[in-house]
């Protein structure tokens, strides 16, 4: 008799949870396919962390190039083709970050990053489009050049 009855009650709870919408499918708004889309989103995170990080390396080696030239002051040339060597790369990544950023934006309108990882990636765009100004602007103050 105890049996039937903890078997009668196990039941009804059974069906009580399936009553009240509790069930193994995928939650509202969520196809079968989100834990691919999720795992999507984690590879497309971890590529614009390494896109990023390599903006950051490229910076900071010309930054490092940037405070160890000496411009040759007696012969405007020479100063001009240094500058203008540090000039094309500090170019040459910004061109790459813009690149990017554009991508970065095509992405977010055929809905292929969401709006939080969109907004990431620009803040870090920012950055190290910010840190890369600052460079060209400590290249221009050092050889009293304007580009």
């Amino acid at each position: 008799m105890k049996r039937k009855s903890f078997v009668l009650v196990l039941l009804l709870t059974a069906l009580l949870f399936l009553g009240a919408g509790c069930s193994m499918t995928q939650p509202s708004g969520e196809s079968p396919s989100a834990p691919d889309s999720r795992t999507q989103e984690m590879d497309e995170e971890a590529s614009n962390d390494s896109t990023i990080n390599e903006f950051k390396r490229e910076t900071s080696e010309i930054s490092q190039k940037v405070d160890t030239v000496v411009p040759i002051e007696n012969d405007m040339n020479e100063k001009t083709q240094q500058f203008n060597e540090i000039m094309q790369r500090i170019n040459t990544l910004d061109q790459k970050i813009d690149n990017y950023e554009n991508q970065i934006e095509a992405d977010y309108q055929n809905q292929k990053l969401s709006e939080r990882d969109y907004k990431v990636a620009k803040m870090d765009i920012e950055k190290a489009d910010d840190d890369l100004g600052a460079v060209k602007e400590n290249l221009e103050n050092k050889f009293a050049m304007d580009d």
